[in-house]
Parts: C-alpha cells; structure tokens; sequence
C-alpha cells in the first residue's frame, strides 16, 4: 500500500510540475509576445513620427526656398526697375542739357560770326 501511495504522490507530483511548467511557459509566451507587440508598436510609432517630421522639414524648408526666391525675384525685378527708371531719367535730363548746349554753342558761333562780319 505504501507503493500505490508513493506511485499516487509521485504521479500527483508530476502531474502538478507538468502543470506549473506548462503555466510558466504561457506565461512567458505571452509576456515575451505582449513585449514583442509593444516593441514593434513603438518602432511604428517612432518611424511614422520621424517620417512625419521629415516631411513637415522637408515642406517647410520648400516654402522657405519658394519664398527666398520670390523676394530674390521681387528684389531683383525692383533693382531693375529702379536702374531703368534711373536710366531714363538721366537720359530725359541729358537730352535737353545736350540741346541746351548745342543750341547755346550754336548761338555762341552764331554771334562769333555775325561780330566777325561787322
């Protein structure tokens, strides 16, 4: 009796390791599978984040370039049209005082000659 006794503990005995080996395997099973899931969840996240904010500096350093280009460009085109208005200007000016001149030169000969005659 003593042997059916011991056989039943022994196999009780095994049965309850058997049990509690299997619960700590699932029980690690699912934190190690919990843990995988979280670890690719936060790798997602930090991907898309890091993909959001390239985008964000990619458009903003865009808008950034586009603007610089159009206040070059406004630059520019005023430069332009201050130099041309100067231009003008100064060619509107030069043209009478070339006439001015010529004429004052032509009446200066003008009365050299008609001296000269008398």
């Amino acid at each position: 009796m003593d042997t059916a006794v011991q056989f039943t503990r022994d196999t009780i005995d095994t049965d309850v390791q058997f049990t509690r080996d299997t619960i700590d395997a699932t029980v690690q099973f699912t934190r190690d599978t919990i843990d995988t899931a979280v670890q690719f969840t936060r790798d997602t996240i930090d991907t898309s984040v890091q993909f959001t904010r390239d985008t964000i500096d990619t458009a903003v350093q865009f808008t950034r370039d586009t603007i610089d280009t159009a206040v070059q460009f406004t630059r520019d085109t005023i430069d332009a049209t201050v130099q041309f208005t100067r231009d003008t200007i100064d060619t509107t000016v030069q043209f009478p005082r070339d006439a001015i001149g010529a004429a004052a030169q032509l009446t200066t000969v003008m009365v050299s000659i008609k001296r000269d005659r008398k």
